[in-house]
């Protein structure tokens, strides 16, 4: 698999620069395909008495995370529906579920990294509501 290999490959180096592996951990990964389990081991520098975690730190994979493309398309499935629905679009999609609650924690998230464009949505959701009212 192309994730292994790459932290194999990163492993390899850190372990050049004095690093030696101390633990063997498995990070389990979500990319569209699915979840992957991954090396990511835990290495130690005894001269510098400092520890490397070169999957985390190189390949910014780490336990548990999403890979970008599942986090956009939760992101995009969650800005058209509602997050019960945008899980259940996506496993529709992609073939794989992926927890409702955690959805809706993951376009939090992203709200929160772009907030100009969150802000716009909502002043529209709120300007549509007060037009709603006033009708009624």
């Amino acid at each position: 698999m192309l994730l292994n290999s790459l932290a194999q490959t990163v492993t390899r180096e850190a372990k050049k620069t004095g690093f030696v592996i101390h633990r063997r951990l498995k990070a389990t990964y979500s990319v569209i395909f699915g979840i992957v389990e991954v090396s990511s081991p835990y290495l130690w520098n005894k001269r510098e008495h400092r520890g490397s975690r070169p999957v985390k730190e190189k390949l910014l994979i780490e336990h548990g995370e999403r890979s970008i493309a599942v986090k956009r398309a939760l992101t995009d499935f969650g800005a058209e529906e509602s997050f019960g629905q945008a899980a259940k679009r996506f496993q529709e999609h992609y073939g794989w579920k992926v927890e409702r609650s955690s959805q809706g924690a993951r376009s939090r998230i992203n709200c929160e990294c772009c907030p100009g464009i969150c802000r716009k949505s909502i002043t529209e959701a709120e300007n549509k509501l007060q037009k709603l009212d006033s009708t009624v």
